[in-house]
């Protein structure tokens, strides 16, 4: 014989884990789209650029920086921005609050303690740095051709690639 007890406890049970199911499925389909930028190595861009000539294009960002997520998730994950700039650019990310040291463009940058910031920004931008996100187009040579700084639209970002390929 069941009791009636057990037979509720069993249904709540049940309910529960269908819950705790759906729960996971939201929280896992719910995942952000990724950067389409996954090099983080300048010294390998610049070299590969010196080969191809390609022009370097760097994303600096930093992790607390809002804005540069956004970017992530609107902007360096759309399947067109991705493709450009794998076909036209070496792509790079770069945290200058993180990258302690990296050689590139025939010189050695350090992470400035003063600072807080790595070097390269402030080469990268002709001293021009004003925050993040900074996006910058570079030559193999180390020109800047183009930076802007805050948060660039997916078509915005697209006009500038196009513009200095």
């Amino acid at each position: 014989m069941i009791n009636i007890l057990q037979v509720r406890y069993k249904r709540n049970s049940v309910r529960r884990f269908h819950y705790l199911i759906i729960l996971c499925l939201i929280f896992t389909g719910c995942e952000s789209p990724k950067s389409n930028i996954t090099n983080s190595d300048l010294h390998q861009a610049w070299q590969a650029s010196l080969r191809d000539g390609k022009p370097i294009f760097i994303d600096f960002y930093t992790d607390w920086c809002r804005p540069c997520k956004v970017m992530d998730r609107e902007v360096y994950s759309q399947q067109e921005i991705g493709d450009y700039l794998s076909n036209y650019y070496h792509a790079v990310k770069f945290n200058p609050e993180e990258t302690k040291g990296v050689e590139a463009f025939g010189e050695t940058f350090e992470l400035d303690d003063g600072l807080g910031v790595n070097t390269f920004i402030y080469f990268a931008t002709q001293s021009q740095f004003r925050g993040y996100p900074t996006a910058v187009i570079l030559s193999s040579e180390g020109e800047l051709l183009w930076f802007h700084t805050g948060y660039l639209t997916k078509g915005e970002l697209l006009l500038a690639l196009k513009s200095h390929n």
